[in-house]
């Protein structure tokens, strides 16, 4: 029925887009909600913060696990199981009211696992997609589904906030798990079928692949990015307000982070040079706009938010396309959707391992040392990196750009559309 009104290149774009909006809000939302509401029912928050370090480490261990048996298991299938495991744990949570403080202690560790299991699962899957259906213009699609999925859950996030101000935690956390629960069959209904597993002659090896100089260095490279862009999420209000600013001007000022980043998604469409170069100018980018924010100025932290978002996105949204050729070129796995999935898995971890290092720098170091000093931390340690990068790059000349391979299988192909016009249709749907 979906596919009447939409397209199935559009579709696959919109379920992850919406996939996105569900894990990206309920991340935003569930921590301060949570926290909040154990102080006023005196159940400890300290073992709940364990539990909430516990859910980002979680994925790290286990989007490799997931990325390399997306296809063994179905993607579309693992796609729908990520988005109930986002549900159920916010049903649980609304037991707080309920049931004693050590059940729910117990509760709530069970909770933020089966989370930590579904966000793996489902950004896994959305890098896997994007790799495998739009495999010329992946930074392309890779960045629109990051920022209107941004967009979507800031909206999103606002409704929620009115929900909890107004019927209280239990209701916002019903809600909002039979929410998704109710999306889920959208999404299932976007996603086209599994294609039939097929067993390869050669397993891909873990070490093999991680091991290899290239993926090595721009997998740091995705880990310094994400640090710096995820310590701002919880101390940017924060820091704004010893600013002199409107309401206005700082709903501004946090978009030029999303704009920003937009802008350089641009750059990368229509500026032809190797991506490792973009990767080069995008850190040097995070770590000046990581040493502009210890000016105190108005106009220097604009300026400081826009490299941070131009960083953030020539740095980020490169290193899918680049470590799939990198591993096709020494492996051998051309016309493999495999490796692809692999790598999903491997950018899904260093993902998480970014965030995990801001969220631990933002609520540990920002408390005991301030924000100048975390600042300037990791403003010099990402220009250190981009120096060693930079002589990496020197030494091991890159080649120049090429569109990435085509990876699907000729039978996913036929089960990709059912008309000779598919391919044609997917050109032209990039531009």
């Amino acid at each position: 029925m979906i596919s009447i009104f939409i397209d199935k290149m559009d579709q696959v774009f919109c379920a992850l887009t919406l996939s996105q909006i569900i894990s990206l809000s309920a991340t935003a939302l569930i921590e301060p909600f949570l926290i909040d509401e154990a102080k006023n029912h005196d159940i400890s928050t300290d073992f709940l913060k364990f539990a909430i370090i516990l859910s980002l480490s979680l994925p790290i261990v286990t989007s490799p696990i997931i990325g390399k048996n997306l296809q063994r298991f179905g993607r579309r299938k693992l796609f729908v199981i990520s988005c109930i495991l986002q549900g159920i744990p916010f049903l649980f949570f609304s037991l707080l009211s309920h049931i004693n403080s050590a059940f729910y202690l117990f509760l709530s560790l069970i909770a933020f696992i089966i989370f930590a299991l579904g966000l793996s699962i489902s950004l896994t899957s959305t890098i896997s997609f994007v790799a495998l259906y739009y495999p010329t213009f992946m930074e392309s699609r890779l960045g629109r589904v990051q920022i209107l999925s941004t967009f979507g859950a800031m909206i999103v996030a606002s409704f929620g906030i009115t929900m909890y101000n107004v019927f209280g935690f239990t209701v916002f956390c019903l809600v909002f798990g039979i929410g998704i629960f109710i999306y889920t069959p959208i999404i299932y209904q976007l996603l086209p079928e599994d294609n039939k597993y097929v067993e390869l002659d050669e397993v891909i090896q873990f070490k093999k692949i991680i091991r290899l100089p290239s993926i090595e260095i721009t997998g740091m490279l995705q880990i310094f990015a994400y640090a710096s862009y995820s310590f701002l999420g919880p101390v940017l209000s924060s820091y704004l307000l010893t600013f002199n600013l409107t309401a206005k001007s700082m709903t501004l000022i946090v978009f030029l982070l999303n704009i920003s980043f937009g802008l350089g998604l641009a750059g990368i469409r229509f500026i032809n040079i190797d991506r490792k170069y973009f990767m080069v100018i995008g850190i040097f980018c995070v770590g000046l706009g990581d040493l502009f924010l210890l000016i105190h100025n108005e106009w220097v932290l604009g300026l400081s938010l826009t490299l941070l978002g131009f960083g953030t996105s020539f740095s980020t949204l490169t290193v899918l396309p680049d470590m799939i050729d990198t591993a096709m070129q020494v492996f051998n796995y051309y016309n493999d959707s495999h490796v692809s999935d692999f790598i999903s898995g491997i950018i899904s971890a260093l993902w998480c391992s970014g965030n995990l290092i801001g969220y631990l720098i933002a609520k540990s170091l920002y408390k005991s040392i301030g924000f100048n000093f975390c600042e300037a931390i990791m403003g010099v340690a990402t220009l250190i990196f981009c120096l060693g990068f930079a002589g990496y790059l020197r030494l091991n000349k890159p080649i120049r750009r090429k569109a990435s391979k085509t990876i699907l299988l000729g039978h996913e192909l036929d089960n990709i559309s059912q008309n000779t016009e598919m391919t044609s249709f997917n050109l032209n749907s990039q531009h």
